[in-house]
């Protein structure tokens, strides 16, 4: 039995204290207080202080007299901001103005030396009042710390109230000016003196403002420390400072240990400094994102911020558009900036240089082909690119005429963009305008052309000048023989050109980027918030600089000089090729859910590589192995080696934890975009122009190559210089040599510029002759309305001379196209091709004394009267039927644009004449249709455009030859009606030269191929055709109407036809099987009735009587337009006819209207318009009875 245990408890068990745990001893002594290592505000007091003992005194100025001597920016880099001006405005409105204030008081930056009464000035604005006023002893300008706001606010403020006080004045004057005053007016003086009175007095000293002065010499002793602090505005919480004014403070910073530091040790200090202010500064992302582009903040602290204002105050120094930008060209784009502000530098050394007269007497002496005078050009154009002082070069002199230069530059190139750098008769013309400016300007500013030689020789400061216009001279002045074209000076005009010209090729620079990056569609998506990929091109660039298998980093610029100058071929080739690939193909992964579900699709051969890849990381990360990241001497039988040897990405990082799990989705990527380039890559640089491009990177990178010796099988020792593209791919041995790809390309733009210019030639000596002709015609005395001088043109002149201009401008256009393409069988397109020249022509008077002017305006007058004309075109056709159809001879009308034009003299029958009613045999008279609702009105004719008007095609919008029907009167534009009809002109060309004629986009055949005919009958009957473009211009209620004319070329109803006669419609479904079998049995005996008159035939019921229902209007079935010519049909049989065509066709009880589409049960059906073909005319004979089935006739 086991033992009881105590009470007391037994040996506790378990873990016990572990005795260096328990000799622990907590500090219990009192808490000190510690002052923080960076307090902010004792540092921000301790300025505070030092810039107190530097202050001179108060007094006053007057600000808005010295506003033109004050010098803003100096420390204070902030733009200015109408906002924050219309803010301070608002205040003085509401509040007043408080000028004697240490707040709003502006502090100014001067040397006491400066001060006249430097002993007078007062401590403090207690007492404004005996504040003195601020005596300047010269007149240089006065360095301001701060307070552009308030300046710029008084000053618009000030004209606010001086315009004010005009208005005022006048409005008194006015009153005073008046023989009759009334009560108001007495009332509106009063007002206005008043208010005149509070204006006034607010002017009085408005500009006296309190100043701060600060004693430059104390304050600069130690540096711009303290002046920086006095600018600041980032104390004052109403305005905080702009990312701007960051990044404008921390590149002025960087600049100035640049200059202090060894020219060997620059760039590494600065880039230590960017790297140190990426991490200090606040975590604003757009910010952090452009402070991470390292050779754009390069350019714009060594360059465009040494330039002035003119650049300052760019979009490139606003870090919302730089954030924005960097995308895809932002590395391009710097790259080209650099190199331009390079050739500033050139331009303005102080090496030795011949004079401006002197270069340009061997300009001269060259142009005329004195050979030791192009020889001497060819040394001095050497000595341009080959300069060894050009850091030592101030850039910083052209800052004052760079906004001058920009002006000259923006009007020479307005209009010839597309130029730039091309060879070409356009630019060069330009170039010379801008050329001879810019040095007019230069000598001008710099005071060197009124200075004689020897004066500029004697003085070293007008001698450097004048070197750096003779350099520009030469440097803008293009070579004879040589492709290379001199651009404009970077100015503002420039930087938006280039970003222009980048952004539209944009998808190109991407392609080219993908060409030297592979993980630049995947690098987003898997790291996000890291800035390594962040611009396409950029990255582009750095991967070239950084290649250990290339000894020159130069080449990364000339990749960039090529893209930039075949930008108007090659790339945008390339570029177009990608806009057709992405439209084809299906995009890469665009997020971690897409990429993690192509990962999932992968196949297991591109798993198999992506193991290998990873395996070859791993062993690469292994310590000993020296340069890991270089792997060009690796065997490349692993597929993706070359790309882990090129890529931005840092795969050899110590930050890596877990370099298989971080390291993996990357070589998928590389795996992933290797199997998607090969998809398209290979057919796209199968394009001769594509591959071209590529071939001259190669080259160029080829050239760059370090050599590399290696042994052949032969045992010989050969050298080779090879470069390998990471995708693998090679280009066709017919492209080894581009030169022919671009010497072609280069030419066609030459001709093309020649043919523009050939053809503005042409157009403006066709401008000149019409006007010429409308000037002469216009000043005949029989020209004008009437005989008093300065009269107007007759409208019934004017009206002919528009279509004769419209003619002119067809025909020229037309001889002009022949001309530049040097084809008089060139086929025209009038719609498309036809110049409309800007002559101006003179006004016309429509009075009572010319045609039309006494025509019916009503707009329902003229509906009625539209309606009655077409009811009077039925009534013709179906009074005593047609004639029947003949066989046609050579002697028979064919239709032709002069018959078509319908005048109203070749018409030989009166609209209130009966029809020959003799005929024996004539087709059965068509029912009068039923009675339709108003029609809109027709459009007007097609007209030659007018000063004013816009251009009008000459062809109609159905690609058809506009003919207007003789019987109808023609509202013209103006409301008149015409009795003549208006007609497209005539495009017909001559039948020597068989020249296809096209019509909008139908193409006509020639003359001699078909000629069309129609059947006498037809032409008897109305002398006129109605083509189908008239029909289909109408409303759908008209073309009922006009479906009910019949004629012998349209094809009859056949005795087998099932289809409810008068319904436009196959769809029968709506009919019972019996209903059908009555209307067969009903028509079959109708027709067969040879003694039966027309009324008798139409009074007749039909099965539509009581149960047909129809879902269509009751006319007759348009035929689907044919623009075959085929032979005319036999006419069907019918009795003559005997009754009167007045006769009415007996109503059916529907119950519903016949254009209902919901009384019946079937679809109601859509009419399409018709379109129609017509051949130009020959009067030959075919030999054949051939007619053009046209519809609705």
């Amino acid at each position: 039995m086991p033992p009881k245990g105590r009470r007391s408890g037994g040996k506790k068990t378990g873990t016990s204290v572990v005795g260096s745990v328990a000799n622990l001893q907590l500090d219990t002594r009192p808490v000190r207080a510690e002052a923080p290592e960076n307090d902010l505000g004792k540092e921000t007091q301790r300025l505070d202080t030092s810039v107190a003992k530097c202050k001179a005194g108060v007094a006053w100025l007057n600000i808005l007299t010295f506003a033109h001597r004050f010098k803003f920016g100096i420390y204070n880099d902030r733009p200015e901001n109408e906002t924050e001006t219309n803010k301070l405005i608002s205040a003085f409105k509401t509040k007043g103005i408080v000028p004697m204030k240490d707040v709003t008081a502006i502090p100014i930056i001067i040397s006491k030396k400066r001060i006249g009464n430097c002993d007078a000035l007062a401590s403090d604005f207690l007492d404004p009042d005996v504040v003195p006023e601020l005596k300047i002893s010269d007149q240089d300008v006065i360095v301001v710390a701060s307070g552009q706001h308030r300046l710029s606010a008084l000053r618009k403020y000030h004209r606010s109230l001086q315009d004010e006080k005009t208005s005022l004045t006048k409005k008194i004057e006015r009153i005073k000016g008046l023989k009759h005053t009334t009560e108001d007016h007495k009332v509106e003086y009063d007002n206005c003196r008043q208010q005149l009175s509070t204006v006034l007095g607010t002017l009085v000293d408005l500009g006296k403002w309190g100043i701060v002065v600060y004693d430059s010499d104390k304050l600069l002793a130690k540096g711009d420390r303290l002046a920086n602090h006095l600018s600041s505005n980032s104390t004052l919480h109403e305005y905080k400072q702009t990312e701007e004014e960051v990044l404008v403070t921390v590149l002025k910073d960087i600049w100035a240990a640049y200059l202090k530091a060894a020219p060997n040790e620059r760039d590494e200090l600065a880039h230590s400094m960017l790297i140190d202010v990426r991490t200090e500064k606040d975590k604003n992302a757009r910010l952090q994102k452009v402070l991470h582009e390292t050779g754009l903040c390069y350019t714009l602290f060594r360059h465009l911020l040494q330039l002035g204002s003119h650049y300052r105050r760019r979009r490139e120094f606003s870090v919302t558009w730089l954030s924005k930008s960097i995308d895809i060209c932002m590395g391009v784009y710097v790259v080209l900036m650099e190199s331009r502000c390079l050739t500033l530098r050139i331009l303005a050394c102080q090496d030795s240089f011949p004079s401006y007269g002197e270069i340009t007497h061997l300009l001269n002496e060259a142009e005329r082909g004195v050979v030791p005078a192009r020889e001497k050009l060819a040394s001095l154009r050497e000595l341009l690119t080959d300069i060894p002082s050009i850091e030592k070069a101030d850039i910083s002199i052209w800052a004052d005429v760079m906004p001058k230069i920009d002006k000259h530059a923006e009007s020479a190139f307005h209009g010839v963009e597309n130029t730039l750098l091309t060879m070409s008769p356009t630019y060069v013309e330009a170039l010379s305008k801008y050329r001879s400016n810019v040095i007019f300007t230069l000598r001008s500013v710099w005071s060197l052309a009124d200075k004689k030689p020897n004066e500029i020789e004697e003085n070293s400061i007008l001698k450097h000048l004048d070197s750096i216009t003779a350099r520009l001279e030469l440097h803008l002045t293009p070579e004879e023989d040589s492709n290379h074209v001199p651009e404009p000076l970077l100015t503002g005009w420039m930087l938006d050109y280039i970003w222009s010209s980048l952004t539209k090729i944009q998808l190109a620079i991407a392609e080219i980027s993908r060409w030297f990056e592979p993980l630049l569609d995947y690098w987003r998506i898997l790291h996000g918030k890291m800035h390594t990929m962040d611009d396409w091109s950029a990255v582009m660039i750095r991967n070239v600089h950084a290649e250990p298998r290339l000894q020159s980093r130069v080449v990364a610029v000339q990749i960039v000089d090529y893209i930039w100058r075949y930008r108007n071929d090659m790339v945008l080739q390339l570029n177009n090729a990608m806009l057709r690939i992405a439209q084809t193909m299906d995009p890469r992964p665009h997020d971690k859910k897409s990429f993690e579900a192509a990962v999932g699709h992968m196949h297991s051969t591109e798993t198999v590589l992506c193991n290998q890849l990873i395996g070859l990381v791993q062993a690469r990360r292994q310590k000993g192995v020296v340069e890991p990241k270089d792997l060009s001497g690796e065997s490349m039988a692993i597929v993706g080696t070359l790309a882990l040897h090129v890529t931005s990405w840092d795969w050899t990082s110590s930050k890596m934890k877990n370099y298989v799990r971080d390291s993996t989705p990357c070589v998928q990527a590389i795996i992933m975009e290797r199997v998607y380039a090969e998809q398209y890559r290979p057919q796209l640089l199968a394009d001769p122009t594509i591959g071209a491009l590529r071939r001259v990177f190669e080259l160029e990178l080829t050239e760059a190559v370090r050599p590399k010796q290696t042994l052949t099988s032969n045992r010989k020792l050969v050298t080779v210089k090879e470069w390998k593209w990471h995708d693998g791919l090679t280009l066709d041995k017919a492209l080894d040599d581009p030169t022919d790809v671009i010497c072609d390309m280069h030419d066609e733009f030459i001709q093309a510029q020649r043919r523009s210019e050939e053809r503005l030639a042409s157009e403006t000596a066709d401008l000149a002759a019409l006007q010429k002709l409308v000037n002469m015609i216009s000043n005949m005395p029989g020209a004008k309305a009437s005989r008093v001088p300065n009269s107007d043109m007759s409208a019934d002149l004017a009206r002919p001379l528009t279509d004769l201009m419209q003619g002119f401008y067809i025909n020229m256009s037309r001889q002009r196209n022949h001309l530049l393409a040097d084809n008089p069988e060139l086929a025209f397109n009038v719609s498309k091709d036809t110049t409309v020249l800007p002559v101006i022509l003179p006004p016309s008077l429509h009075d009572s004394h010319t045609t039309g002017y006494n025509d019916v305006n009503d707009d329902d007058a003229e509906e009625d009267q539209d309606e009655d004309v077409i009811r009077q075109l039925i009534s013709k056709k179906t009074q005593g039927g047609a004639k029947p159809s003949q066989p046609l001879t050579p002697s028979t009308e064919v239709f032709s644009p002069s018959k078509a034009t319908g005048r109203q003299d070749e018409c030989a029958d009166d609209d209130n004449e009966p029809r020959d009613q003799t005929t024996p045999k004539a087709q059965r008279s068509a029912p009068k249709p039923r009675p339709i609702p108003r029609k809109k009105r027709q459009a007007s004719p097609v007209r030659a455009p007018v000063e004013g008007e816009a251009r009008t095609s000459p062809s109609t919008s159905e690609d058809t030859v506009n003919t207007q029907d003789n019987s109808s009167d023609v509202l013209s534009d103006d409301g008149r009606q015409d009795n003549e009809a208006l007609v497209a002109p005539s495009v017909v060309d001559d039948t020597t030269h068989d020249t296809d004629i096209i019509l909008g986009d139908a193409t006509l055949p020639k003359a001699s191929d078909t000629t069309v005919f129609l059947p006498e009958e037809n032409m008897a009957a109305d002398k006129t055709v109605l083509l189908a473009s008239q029909t289909s211009s109408l409303s759908l209620q008209d073309h009922d109407l006009l479906g009910t004319i019949h004629n012998s070329s349209s094809a009859p109803p056949t005795e087998d036809d099932d289809r409810p006669k008068g319904c436009a419609t196959d769809d029968t479904t709506w009919f019972e099987q019996e209903d059908v079998d009555e209307l067969a049995t009903s028509q079959s005996s109708r027709a067969a009735d040879p003694d039966a008159s027309v009324e008798e035939l139409l009074a007749t019921p039909g099965p539509e009587s009581s149960k047909l229902v129809p879902t269509q209007p009751l006319t007759q079935l348009v035929e689907e337009v044919s623009s075959v010519v085929q032979p005319a049909a036999a006419p069907a049989p019918a009795p003559p006819a005997t009754g009167s065509s007045t006769t009415k066709r007996p109503r059916t009880h529907t119950g519903a209207s016949s254009g209902s589409s919901t009384s019946g049960h079937g679809k109601k059906s859509q009419k399409k318009k018709p379109r129609i073909r017509h051949a130009a005319v020959d009067a030959q004979d075919t030999g054949a009875d051939e007619v053009v089935i046209i519809p609705g006739m």
